[in-house]
């Protein structure tokens, strides 16, 4: 880059002398342009610009003296190069006085040394700088090319990356979870964080986001420099640029400053590096897809498994590392509040966080993730499960689990996915967001959730629930509510706790629910089957309200 400082040490300035502003003499020139005075609105100015003048309508005109040089350094101009003694013999006391305020430099010129000659030499050592620029680009984009031809990861992307431009490179998803990760040199708290974290910190995304840089991204198609942000943390300058596979955002790119000031060369070379790392993802992404149709397909077989193994199955067992002669059992996983798109973001967490806990087979299948646990004995499906729901639970994620019996050969998987699946209905249906459910736990709610429409046609306890939930619609109350709640928790106390109502309340709302059902919840037989209809509405109609 050609600075201020460094085109006084060319030989057509050798006679220009530095006047004011001499700490903007590290001011990158990106460009030479001629102008005088007055009337000039800088329309042209981009920034980086050495300005030429002669100083024609400054004389005798103290106002455009004092307005000129803050104006300039607004348009983010490099310096100013003053041809002295065609209209002033020096520099005016105002507009130095401005230069060093500002740190805008002011350079007096010999009236002999020409524009033009100027022009040319500043110009020709931007050209062969951006030609040297490009040059190193080239061989840049041939370095990551290469990479990806020979099987690179997003790892190693980061890591070239991070070699070459001696620069920390972070590459997340769209999420904010860092996907690859390299570091040269100190940090700052935001990149700290996030190594941490694994992910950009919650309130640093939500706050860039509302500083609208994900928004820009989104609308150019070159990297976006963001400067340092210190109230999040960010004291080093960074450019981010987007990660696009078919047409869609995948995730982003960031190169970090450091301890030296950015350049265009980070510039061009991170946009290369972004449509590489875009290539690696849409490889991944067609090989990942492979691998979940090529397990979706042998999962299906076996669930429809007979006693005798074919080749087919034993071939595709060896592919996936799937052992066929042990004991298994089924847990099928959800995450409550996720959106049923979100299944393949899910099944990458389960299969990450299920790693250390046991050998399992994972799989999506519809809005969940299809875990199959594979070992010479019995798995403990309840103990796995709760150790991955309370890994996932301190990542951040809330998992509801479905676990099926454990079966000692393959003939069963099927009956213990369907176990499995009817578990972690019913959980939904009575309102667990969190936790596990075991099909061996079930008991009568496994016989209600399976009673023929006649039986319950003519359960008369299940007709007076129906009464009181059309009651709640018609009336805008909760009273099914406050019934569920204190036949599952039985103390008055606690249960107007939960309901954040007083206890005489409680009491009142509880005898209307006697009068309007014609019950009397005193009596422990009237209780239970009441309890037991309750349940059976739940299973058969919807999730229960929150309080």
């Amino acid at each position: 880059m050609l600075t201020i400082r460094d085109a006084l040490e060319l030989p057509i300035l050798e006679r220009a002398t530095l006047v004011a502003g001499f700490n903007g003499q590290d001011n990158v020139i990106r460009r030479v342009h001629v102008a005088d005075f007055p009337g000039a609105k800088f329309e042209w100015a981009k920034g980086g610009e050495l300005l030429l003048t002669t100083g024609f309508g400054l004389l005798d005109n103290e106002a455009a003296q004092r307005a000129l040089i803050p104006k300039l350094a607004s348009k983010n101009l490099a310096g100013l190069i003053l041809s002295i003694e065609h209209y002033l013999k020096h520099a005016p006391q105002a507009i130095c006085e401005a230069g060093n305020r500002l740190d805008f430099p002011i350079i007096e010129l010999p009236p002999d040394v020409s524009f033009v000659d100027i022009i040319e030499v500043v110009f020709s050592h931007i050209v062969s700088e951006h030609y040297a620029i490009r040059e190193r680009v080239d061989q840049i984009h041939r370095t990551l090319t290469t990479l990806v031809l020979e099987g690179g990861t997003l790892q190693d992307l980061a890591d070239v990356l991070s070699d070459i431009l001696e620069r920390s490179v972070v590459i997340e998803n769209t999420a904010f979870e860092v996907l690859a990760t390299a570091q040269v040199g100190a940090a700052d708290g935001a990149r700290i964080r996030s190594q941490t974290e694994g992910r950009a910190p919650p309130d640093i995304a939500e706050q860039l986001i509302k500083y609208g840089i994900y928004q820009k991204l989104h609308g150019m198609a070159r990297p976006v420099y963001v400067p340092a942000i210190p109230e999040l943390e960010m004291t080093m300058d960074r450019i981010v640029a987007t990660i696009i596979v078919a047409h869609q955002v995948m995730g982003y790119m960031w190169i970090i400053a450091g301890e030296r000031e950015l350049t265009s060369l980070d510039e061009l070379t991170l946009e290369h590096a972004a449509t590489v790392a875009a290539l690696i993802m849409f490889k991944e992404r067609a090989v990942h897809q492979a691998q979940m149709t090529l397990r979706g397909d042998f999962v299906e077989q076996l669930f429809n498994v007979s006693d005798s193994q074919d080749a087919e199955l034993a071939e595709r067992a060896q592919q996936l590392d799937f052992n066929l002669d042990l004991s298994y059992q089924v847990l099928v996983v959800t995450e409550t509040d996720a959106a049923p798109e979100a299944a393949p973001s899910l099944l990458a967490h389960v299969e990450q966080w299920i790693a250390p806990l046991h050998a399992a087979l994972a799989v999506p299948r519809g809005s969940h993730v299809t875990l199959i646990l594979q070992s010479h004995h019995l798995p403990q499906g309840n103990s796995i499960a709760a150790q991955l729901v309370d890994i996932a639970h301190a990542d951040g994620t809330k998992l509801l689990v479905g676990i099926g019996r454990a079966v000692n050969n393959l003939a069963g998987l099927r009956r213990s996915y369907n176990q499995a699946i009817e578990a972690l209905e019913i959980a939904t249906a009575l309102g667990q967001r969190e936790g596990l459910r075991d099909f061996d736990t079930l008991g009568v709610l496994h016989w209600l959730r399976h009673l023929g429409p006649k039986v319950l046609h003519e359960n008369t306890y299940l007709g007076a629930i129906h009464r009181l939930a059309d009651y709640d619609t018609r009336y805008n109350h909760n009273l099914l509510l406050t019934l569920e709640t204190y036949l599952d928790e039985g103390s008055m106390l606690t249960v107007a706790s939960m309901l954040y109502v007083h206890r005489n309340t409680l009491s009142y709302r509880l005898e209307r629910i006697q009068q309007l059902l014609d019950l009397d919840l005193s009596d422990p037989i009237c209780r239970m089957n009441v309890h037991v209809a309750l349940k059976t509405y739940r299973l058969r109609n919807t999730k229960p309200p929150s309080p």
